[in-house]
């Protein structure tokens, strides 16, 4: 009789199902999946006391649980995109070279305008000493 059921991403399942089957390498459990729906990230039904949610619900879920890629302070350029993964965290690699090669390319430009400025300065004559008021060696 169970196969005759018509099983879709919208189908109630307990939510104790539901971890095992949405997450199979664990890590969330009947009560995070009660968690999540405290925080109103998650659509649970309530029938007969008993919890269901279904895979649709779930993948809304995850939808708002998705981390952004945020600019931090201490990685100037977006150095790092860190997206959650499951129960892990990963690092785009294409973004970190993206952000090594746009801060290379700030350093750089910052370098000729300083070589360009240094153009039309001519260093004095007499050196470091004519600088210091004529002064060689120590005292």
């Amino acid at each position: 009789m169970a196969d005759s059921i018509d099983w879709t991403d919208d189908t109630p399942r307990r939510l104790s199902v539901i971890a095992e089957l949405a997450f199979p390498e664990g890590g969330m459990t009947a009560s995070s999946l009660r968690r999540e729906a405290e925080r109103g990230r998650l659509v649970i039904e309530r029938i007969a006391g008993k919890d269901f949610t279904s895979f649709q619900a779930i993948a809304e879920m995850r939808k708002a649980c998705r981390v952004e890629r945020k600019e931090t302070p201490g990685f100037p350029y977006g150095a790092f995109s860190v997206k959650r993964s499951g129960a892990s965290w990963t690092v785009d690699a294409g973004a970190a070279e993206e952000a090594a090669t746009s801060k290379l390319d700030a350093l750089r430009a910052e370098m000729d305008a300083r070589r360009e400025k240094r153009k039309g300065v001519d260093a004095p004559k007499g050196g470091f000493a004519q600088l210091v008021g004529g002064r060689k060696g120590g005292a």
